[in-house]
This record gives C-alpha cells, structure tokens and sequence, in this order.
C-alpha cells in the first residue's frame, strides 16, 4: 500500500487508497480490502486484479464511507489488504492507518450568500398599485 488519504464532504468521506501490485501473467489475483473505523471493522471487500500484459501496476480504490451521525473531531481509519486462498488463509498482508479530522462541510456553507434589496411596504404597496391602474387602463383601451 503506497497512499491512504480521505476528503471529506457534506455527509461523507471519500477514501484515496493507492497500491502497487505486480499483476500475474497467468491467473487474476483476488485482493481483500478490509476497513476499520475507531476500531471498528467494516464489511471486506474483495477486489479482482485483472490478468495479463495490459495490467498496470500501480492500482487506487475509492471507498465512499457514509458520515451521518459521526461526530466531528479526529478518527482513526485503518486499511488492511491481504491476498486470500479458497482455504480462507491470509498471504501477503499489508496495511496502513491515519487520522482524519472530520469535520462536516453543510451544504449551506458552500452556497454563495447575497445582499437582499429590503424595501418598504408602503413603496411595493404603491408600485403594485401603479402596476395596477396602468394594467386597467391598457386592458379598457382594448
């Protein structure tokens, strides 16, 4: 595992989780992404590395963890990846931790505030019916 990095949005966290892997010639490899929370474990995720020539090295997973109901502050957020056999034995294991600052971003925050034009209700009152009176007087012309 080369990177782990998150970017926090409204309600979420986007994981950046980068990794070098030789890809086999002959067979795909079978990879187990598991995550944890605060130490807690999250559902694995198995991921198929293709075979072949075209394969590349270099790989990056995105996990998007849902926020709602997290408190802000810091978390700690741990990836383990390990290559699995059908007898359910762990191989190759690598893993890595940080610490996120969570800190929801509302919606609201993003939105770009404007001055409203306050006026008088005597004024619109007024307009209105200015508004009005020219709308009658155009409509008996007719």
């Amino acid at each position: 595992m080369t990177e782990i990095a998150g970017v926090t949005k409204e309600d979420e966290l986007t994981l950046k989780i980068s990794f070098k892997l030789k890809p086999s010639k002959k067979s795909f490899s079978r990879i187990t992404l598991q995550l944890h929370f605060d130490q807690n474990q999250m559902k694995p995720k198995t991921i198929r590395i293709p075979q072949g020539t075209i394969a590349s090295n270099d790989s990056e997973l995105n996990p998007v963890l849902d926020m709602k109901g997290i408190s802000p502050g810091t978390h700690v957020i741990k990836a383990e990846m390990y290559e699995s056999f059908a007898s359910r034995e762990k191989l190759t294991s690598t893993s890595k931790e940080i610490n996120i600052e969570y800190a929801p971003s509302k919606r609201e925050n993003q939105l770009v505030r404007s001055q409203s034009l306050k006026t008088s209700p005597a004024l619109t009152c007024q307009s209105f019916q200015k508004l009005t009176r020219e709308s009658t007087a155009n409509s008996k012309k007719t």
